[in-house]
């Protein structure tokens, strides 16, 4: 079903094709699944690391305490390890671009400016989940992608902005680092 003013916006991006990521999977023959993407940009956010997220640790789905929009009730407690490329930018909730979890679970955010369409507010009895969050929790809840089917069915993909941007807008400039529970390597800094 498409959301309003979504059918304008997707066919306005089509003619801009300037980024858009890609991914790839595929079974061996020894029945082991392999997953890939590019990353269609020239540059990512700084701060962007490697990033390990333990079992254990709390985290939110919506908002963050940097822009004083956290929404305490979206707490979470991670069931999984998981590790990919992300950034801590937010104490409250790490966000990976992609990552495995410690069951062996894989994915990625494929970004596709002005193409995906969510709606701008909570729906009554699902937990809200920003995109930018979406990598992060389904990866630290999940075992399996039937578990994430599953889930899917109990959260709603709010396009809330993120640092001033709706997601699908490029973010620009730096952004202070922030070290926390999900950061298990001192960050090195440039001199």
């Amino acid at each position: 079903m498409e959301r309003k003013g979504c059918t304008a916006k997707k066919k306005a991006a089509i003619g801009d094709w300037a980024a858009g990521c890609s991914a790839f999977s595929w079974e061996t023959e020894d029945q082991r699944h392999l997953w890939g993407r590019n990353f269609d940009f020239n540059r990512i956010a700084d701060g962007s690391n490697v990033t390990y997220i333990p079992r254990g640790r709390d985290f939110y789905t919506f908002g963050t305490e940097l822009e004083d929009s956290l929404d305490r009730d979206t707490r979470q407690t991670t069931d999984y390890a998981a590790v990919g490329v992300g950034v801590l930018l937010f104490p409250s909730t790490p966000v990976l671009y992609e990552g495995i979890n410690e069951k062996g679970l894989m994915g990625g955010q494929l970004y596709y400016r002005e193409f995906a369409c969510f709606p701008q507010e909570k729906e009554d009895g699902r937990l809200p989940l920003q995109p930018p969050f979406a990598v992060t929790y389904f990866l630290t809840k999940c075992a399996t992608v039937q578990e994430v089917i599953e889930r899917l069915q109990e959260v709603t993909l709010v396009g809330q902005p993120l640092l001033g941007a709706g997601w699908g807008s490029r973010f620009s400039g730096r952004f202070p680092r922030f070290t926390g529970p999900f950061q298990t390597k001192p960050e090195r800094r440039s001199s």
